[in-house]
């Protein structure tokens, strides 16, 4: 994915592996409550950036950054699975670690990131199948579905 400005001068961009201890910092303290830090959160941030996950790799991230400050103000990723419905089965990128820096919120991040989510990386390997009622279903939570992997014809 090609970064892209958004306002006030933010980039939406792909993570990188060497974004790994910037993730780790930014979950840590936007998911810590009362001021303590989610050290479990930020640890999982950074092995999912350095793809210490067999499904997951750096560009499974979208980070929102300020150039300014070199900062990443927010971030989500999808995770891909392999699910099974009524005997069919079939990938899905489930999302986590949504956050925001507290400064940055209300500005419509989140909702950019998403938007862009449907057509980013783990979209890439695969379009929206599966029993219609769950693709509904899906298509309400941002959920995204992928073909099975031999249905994937090499574009991993």
């Amino acid at each position: 994915m090609e970064p892209r400005t958004l306002a006030g001068g933010l980039v939406l961009r792909t993570a990188i592996e060497a974004d790994a201890e910037a993730l780790e910092a930014f979950n840590r303290r936007v998911h810590g409550t009362d001021g303590s830090p989610a050290a479990g959160i930020g640890a999982w941030a950074r092995d999912l950036a350095l793809g210490r996950h067999p499904t997951f790799r750096a560009a499974d991230f979208l980070v929102v950054t300020e150039p300014r400050e070199d900062a990443i103000v927010s971030s989500l990723n999808l995770i891909a699975q392999r699910w099974t419905y009524d005997g069919v089965g079939f990938g899905v990128g489930q999302p986590e670690l949504v956050g925001t820096d507290s400064e940055y919120r209300k500005r419509g991040l989140v909702r950019d990131r998403g938007r862009r989510r449907r057509s980013a990386p783990v979209a890439e390997r695969g379009s929206q199948v599966g029993p219609p009622a769950l693709q509904r279903s899906h298509a309400l939570t941002g959920l995204l579905l992928a073909p099975a992997e031999s249905e994937r014809q090499g574009t991993l």
